[in-house]
């Protein structure tokens, strides 16, 4: 596997929703390649795991995000239109980061089919209004969220080990003070 295929292309131009990733991605890379603590750790495996943390945390949080601007209730002092701005930006971004998942290698081509496909049913979908992020939600949550969290708990294609080599290499990381 090639460090661009995990990485994107060089001089690609990311945002928060493909930068932080990417940048995660390089450094594991780095990392499980020059530094002692890390080097028993299968790269693809913490990579995979990386992606998949990414699918049952960041992903839900970028959603929150915009159900925030767009919630009636959610007790705001911006102006309405600004916060219709910001969650069509969090909407955007939530494409970007499902983009992003779609296209690492270290995930395998199931879970890969299953962004692709939230991917072409939610892309039209704009966050101007609550409903029309909460039918985000449900596709996402239905095609990706609930099937990979099956696989996690039941370690499907090897997705609970992944998140487990993951959360391992997270704690030498800490422990070691390491750039993560």
């Amino acid at each position: 596997m090639e460090d661009k295929e995990i990485l994107g292309q060089k001089g690609e131009k990311t945002d928060q929703h493909e930068g932080r990733p990417t940048e995660s991605a390089r450094l594991i890379s780095e990392n499980i390649d020059s530094v002692d603590e890390v080097k028993y750790f299968d790269k693809k495996e913490v990579l995979f795991g990386h992606v998949i943390s990414l699918i049952l945390g960041d992903d839900n949080g970028i959603i929150g995000s915009g159900s925030f601007y767009l919630k009636p209730d959610s007790g705001m002092k911006m102006p309405q239109e600004e916060r219709t701005e910001r969650a069509q930006e969090e909407g955007k971004g939530f494409i970007k980061r499902l983009k992003w998942e779609e296209r690492q290698d270290a995930i395998p081509e199931e879970i890969r089919g299953m962004i692709r496909i939230t991917i072409g049913e939610i892309e039209e979908i704009k966050w101007d209004s609550f409903e029309n992020l909460q039918k985000t939600r449900e596709i996402w949550e239905r095609e990706v969220f609930s099937k990979v969290t099956e696989m996690r708990e039941t370690n499907e294609l090897g997705v609970g080990h992944a998140m487990d080599q993951f959360d391992e290499y997270e704690k030498v990381v800490r422990k070691e003070k390491l750039k993560h």
